[in-house]
Order: C-alpha cells, then structure tokens, then sequence
C-alpha cells in the first residue's frame, strides 16, 4: 500500500501550527476519520500562522489517485480557511516536511506547559462542590483523547485536561478519579494508561456497559451491530454511559474485534466484588510511609468526623492528618492516615483515607438498599475506598448522584451489596430510596 499527500496552505486562521493541528487531531477523532488520514505532516519551520500542511491518505495498488473525505475537505477549506495545493507523492515533499503526525495511533500533538508538581501528590483528592453544568461532551473528548495516547505520565494527563477545559476546569485528578471509577482508565502516583475495552454485565438482562477504551470508530461499529444507548452522568460529570442490548454478547465481541482490531472481554462488577479484601486487609495493603515527623511542621490538623480542624498530633490516636510548613500555608505538605496500634503512617486515595477515619472516630458505616429498584444509599460522609466504589459504579455503568448527604448508586445487584456489606463492615436499615 503506497500514500498520496493532499496539500493545503494554512492562511486565513489564527492559530499557530501546533494550535491548528490539536484541532484537527480532534476534529478526525470525534468524526471517526483517524483512520481514512493515515499521516498528516506540516512544513518544516512553520512561521506564524501561515504554513504548508499535507494530509497523507492510502492507496491501494491500481487503485488511482486516493479518496478524499468530503467531510474533512470541507473542514479544511470552509471551516479552517486553507487553500488545496494538489495531490503529491512522498518524494516530492519529503525534503520539506517535519516528522509524520498519526491521529490512529496516538501521536496526539499537545501543547507543551511546564507546571510544578502539587505539594501534595496523592492517588485521588476530594470532588469539587463546583457546579460547571454538564461536561459529558467534553469528557467524551477525553476519553476519545486518552484512548489515542494510551498511556503517558501525570503531566502528559494535565495537558489533555487543560487542553480540553482550559484554565478554569476540573482538577485534573478528579478528571482522573471518574474515569477511573467507570473502568475507563488505570492509574498510579505518576502515570496513567487507558483500560481495555470491556463490556460489562449489568444487573438488567441481555444488557452491559462499554468501560475501557473508547473510539468513534468503535461506537459505530457497535451501533451497526447491536442496539446501543448513550445517557449523561448524574450533572454531566463524566463521559456518556453506553449500554449495549444483546443477546450473544460472546459473538458480538469477537465481531467487534475482527472489524475494529480492538480486543473486546466480558465481564461483570460482581467477579470484581468477590475478589474485594476485608477494609482491615486493604488498609495493610496500602504505601506505609517512613520519615514523617510531625513536629517538624508549624501546623497540624486532624479530621473529626465532619473536617478537619486544628489539633495537636496524638501519637496514641489513629486518624487522617494533614501538615502544613510555615514558607506555605496554603497547601498541605503531607496527608496521611496514621495507625496508632502499628506506628504506621499510610498514604491512599482520599475517601479511603477519611473512611479509615471515620471508622477510628466511631461514625457507623450504615447503608440503606432497595432491591426492586436496585439503589443504594450510602453517607456522603463515609464514601468508600476507590477500590470498593469501583465496584458500585461498574455495577451499572453510574457515578453516584449526589441527594442532599447521601450518594445514590444506581443498578447496584443485591450480590454486590452483600459483599460490600461485609468488606466494609456495612449496617444495613430500611430502604428509603
């Protein structure tokens, strides 16, 4: 297979040559184009905003001149102001071109910001209680992004975040922390990687969730195969929920991956849940953290059953504490769970670091379960470990909605409760969903 080149002349926009190409990286992935452009190239030392650009399209032996998408053509000149050149071949442009641009395999072209790391570089960090409206497109645009690049490090993540939402978006790990509680991303304290794609079983019949990595290519597949509906998270906090109908859920996933070359598993959140350790057992699996000497900072508090307030450290109470050094006041320099019976200071996720607290303050963990209509209620306030939350959103594909101080968890099967209920030590009341 031999490549033609499409060139244009970039000369009526605004944007520079790095600008012009993330919108045009976004523009083939949201249309499902990623795969008809097999390379894009710009000029080398492009000035300013006036520059050559060249879209490389395949072409099959005997098959002529390449085939143009009309609807990238009219992007290119109608919507982006570019003039067409004409059709060339590698060896006329490859003295003049920069390095090969591949929207289908990720080499997303980002704008490069050196930012310092927070002070405090933890696995998840409490939600914002900011209403921003519904962000499910821009998620989406995420989740297309992050399934391009795969896998990169923290900083690579907050450039895809601040390229989406700009300077006033979520935090990037809240980004990080719905994605990852809808299965659509792994993480650690430094990188990140895109989940495989799975469909997962919910608690209704002959339906599953799409979690894992996501294209438009493949949702196009999946709609011409099989009945599938996309809904909004609760207030439009996270990418489109994707329900898949059918009833040979083992023959659509290998047609999937024979169309699409992405490998498709089953699977379901009660396998998951039965594998979920004791919280005693997940707390001794957490990073144990050496060094840390509380006098050594100006200021200490500690969270008491609602938030944290100022108290001094107690070497004989378990608690979450948080330390602050005099030079800055304004972000704390460490977070951690410290275990009084072991002398161990532990660093997790947030709600797994206040829910141990919450257990050592003596808050009851209680939880209210419908089973006809599948919800449960859990305190805001005892909101569990990642691990375990997980468990509640793969269920049926929700993120929690926030009902005065509880949170609600939608399509949760009676399996999962009885599971989470002893993992967590849960007290369960009359339902009252």
């Amino acid at each position: 297979m031999t490549r033609q080149f499409v060139g244009y002349i970039y000369n009526k926009g605004a944007k520079n040559a790095s600008g012009f190409l993330r919108d045009l990286t976004k523009f083939l992935l949201l249309h499902d184009l990623d795969r008809a452009v097999s390379s894009i190239r710009v000029e080398r030392h492009p000035q300013g905003n006036l520059f050559c650009f060249f879209i490389g399209l395949p072409v099959t032996s005997g098959a002529g001149e390449a085939s143009f998408p009309a609807e990238l053509e009219k992007y290119l000149v109608e919507i982006v102001g570019s003039s067409r050149l004409g059709v060339f071949d590698w060896s006329d442009i490859s003295r003049m071109v920069g390095p090969e641009i591949n929207p289908a395999e990720g080499s997303l072209p980002l704008a490069y910001h050196v930012s310092p790391p927070p002070v405090v570089e933890d696995l998840g960090v409490p939600e914002e209680a900011v209403e921003r409206g519904d962000q499910t497109e821009k998620y989406n645009l995420a989740l297309v992004f992050l399934s391009a690049v795969r896998s990169g490090s923290w900083e690579q993540f907050r450039q895809i975040v601040r390229e989406i939402w700009g300077a006033s978006g979520p935090p990037p790990r809240s980004v990080a922390r719905r994605l990852q509680l809808l299965g659509h991303i792994e993480r650690s304290r430094d990188r990140w990687s895109i989940a495989p794609a799975v469909l997962v079983r919910t608690p209704s019949d002959s339906e599953f969730v799409l979690c894992g990595q996501r294209s438009m290519h493949l949702l196009n597949v999946l709609s011409s195969r099989a009945t599938v509906r996309q809904s909004s998270q609760p207030n439009g906090d996270g990418p489109s929920r994707v329900v898949v109908q059918t009833d040979d859920v083992t023959a659509l996933a290998q047609e999937l991956q024979y169309r699409t070359g992405v490998p498709i598993a089953i699977s379901s959140a009660e396998k998951i849940a039965r594998l979920l350790p004791p919280i005693d057992a997940w707390q001794a699996q957490l990073e144990s953290v050496k060094g840390v000497v509380p006098a050594r900072f100006s200021r200490c508090q500690r969270f008491n059953v609602i938030d944290f307030v100022d108290a001094p450290f107690d070497e004989s109470r378990s608690g979450f504490y948080r330390f602050w050094q005099t030079h800055d006041p304004e972000h704390p320099a460490f977070e951690g769970y410290w275990d009084a019976d072991r002398g161990v200071w532990y660093r997790g996720d947030w709600y797994g670091l206040r829910f141990l607290a919450q257990r050592a303050n003596g808050s009851p963990a209680h939880a209210l379960y419908d089973p006809a209509s599948r919800m449960l209620k859990l305190p805001e306030l005892v909101r569990p470990p990642d691990l375990y939350e997980r468990v509640l959103t793969l269920s049926g594909g929700w993120l929690p909605e926030r009902r005065q101080s509880w949170l609600v968890y939608r399509d949760v099967s009676q399996e999962i409760v009885q599971l989470l209920r002893g993992a967590l030590n849960l007290s369960m009341g009359d339902p009252d969903v």
